[in-house]
């Protein structure tokens, strides 16, 4: 009977430690799989902050290729207007002030180009960090999808803890619209 009790009570035992044995190592997967969620959020998070900066360079650098691009229109459009004075060209009279404005349109144009060319390659590797950043969203909304923490503190817009315990409220994870996981689940 004692044996029996031993017997009883080592199954009870070890009974204890298989659960509590399981629980440690679920807990562990669990605390492996959010792990690699933030990860992926972290991920997002500094391909959007690259994706900000570079959008502001753009910014800037078009405003001063705009800005350039007026000035060079103004010239040019000076030019044809001391150029059409008269039909057998630009009266002796003027013919200075011709000169001035078509030497300062000249060296006009090439930094106009220069400017239209280093706005073309920025923005192409804007178009280039959006992409990556869409990517990296689309990468964990799956990983939030297969492992089912999809839920109200994870999402493909702000993946992570709720807002109200976000360090950081204004930084923005969210999808550019053409490229969220939304977008696609909408379409037939």
């Amino acid at each position: 009977m004692i044996r029996v009790l031993w017997i009883l009570a080592g199954a009870v035992v070890l009974t204890s430690l298989v659960t509590g044995a399981v629980s440690i190592v679920g807990q562990m997967v669990d605390n492996s799989i959010r792990a690699q969620a933030e990860e992926l959020r972290d991920s997002v998070r500094e391909a959007r902050a690259d994706l900000n900066g570079c959008l502001d360079g753009l910014d800037g650098k078009e405003r001063r290729f705009r800005s350039h691009e007026r000035a060079t229109n103004f010239l040019r459009h000076r030019v044809d207007e001391l150029e059409a004075l008269d039909d057998r060209g630009v009266p002796r009279d003027r013919y200075d002030e011709y000169l001035d404005v078509f030497d300062r349109y000249n060296e006009a144009v090439p930094e106009w180009e220069r400017l239209g060319d280093s706005l073309q390659v920025l923005s192409a590797t804007c178009r280039s960090l959006a992409q990556e950043h869409n990517e990296r969203v689309e990468t964990l909304s799956r990983f939030l999808e297969e492992e089912n923490l999809w839920d109200a503190d994870w999402s493909p817009a702000r993946p992570g803890p709720t807002p109200e315990a976000d360090p950081d409220p204004d930084e923005s994870t969210e999808a550019l619209p053409d490229e969220s996981p939304e977008a696609d689940r909408d379409q037939p």
